[in-house]
């Protein structure tokens, strides 16, 4: 992003007055999972000053998202047997449903809106998953987070977001270069420059910037190859747009995705469509005021 264009986008975020923020609990569970001295006590310690929270991410660790045998019911527990980074990517979850649970429904259709999010991450753990990756519930969080750039635009120029959306629509085109051309940047860079302002993990800034546009970022992963391939998918169902266009706005590197059978997509969009209603279920914080 060229430096002008990145001080609008930045400017723009610091105006946004009714900009979601994250709870501090986050912050807290981030800080001891990014400290290499810190136990599975302090996690837990730092989490249970959200009881809420705590709940939360306990019937996550329990529900078939997991399909873990026998009841988990501490963190410390959950951690042990999980690890500590997924406890910090469950709490990243949740904490996002939160702060969407904040944004008033007149704003943008906020239900639609969180079921497309969820479709993203669902999809691309099931990809992951498919890919053999160990840490495939990371994508989750990743294919949850990578449209949070449109949460801005929606706020901050509403008409002129809703017009791009219609215009991809009729024109059956994807809609960051048409971002581009009417606004002078995409939600990606937003998103992306939201997710700093967060503190989100640079990981997560650097999928989010880059999901549409992977061939721009400065190294190729697989994860980021398969966060670029649910943001294109979902992005393409929104806007009606036929399955066998899909592949034109696809820039895939590695060959796991290139070589993946047909049958084998159909069956994970089934799966998601499956999974979609209990997901958004444990993530209800942020569809209750979407309903």
């Amino acid at each position: 992003m060229f430096c002008e264009e990145r001080m609008i986008v930045e400017q723009l975020i610091q105006d946004c007055d009714d900009l979601p923020t994250f709870p501090d609990v986050y912050l807290r569970v981030k800080e001891v999972v990014e400290d290499p001295k810190a136990s599975m006590v302090e996690l837990a310690r730092a989490l249970s000053v959200d009881p809420a929270m705590t709940a939360r991410v306990l019937r996550l660790v329990n529900s078939p998202f997991y399909g873990l045998s026998g009841k988990i019911e501490t963190v410390s527990r959950a951690a042990s047997i999980l690890g500590m980074q997924p406890i910090h990517d469950l709490v990243l979850a949740t904490s996002l449903a939160t702060a969407f649970s904040k944004i008033q429904p007149d704003v943008m259709d906020m239900k639609t809106f969180w079921q497309h999010c969820v479709e993203r991450g669902l999809l691309a753990r099931a990809l992951g998953q498919h890919c053999q990756l160990i840490d495939s519930e990371r994508l989750f969080v990743g294919g949850l987070l990578c449209d949070i750039g449109h949460l801005v635009l929606y706020q901050k120029m509403p008409d002129l977001a809703t017009q791009v959306f219609e215009r991809a629509k009729t024109e059956k085109v994807l809609r960051p270069k048409l971002e581009q051309e009417k606004i002078g940047f995409e939600a990606a860079e937003v998103g992306a420059c939201l997710l700093a302002y967060w503190h989100i993990p640079s990981n997560y800034q650097l999928s989010t910037r880059y999901h549409m546009s992977p061939s721009n970022a400065t190294e190729s992963s697989l994860e980021l190859d398969i966060v670029h391939f649910v943001g294109v998918v979902v992005e393409c169902q929104s806007l009606d747009i036929p399955r066998e266009h899909w592949k034109q706005w696809l820039t895939i590197h590695g060959q796991e995705l290139q070589t993946l059978p047909d049958e084998d997509l159909t069956r994970m969009l089934e799966s998601v469509q499956e999974g979609l209603s209990q997901t958004l279920d444990m993530f209800s914080p942020a569809t209750e005021h979407a309903a």
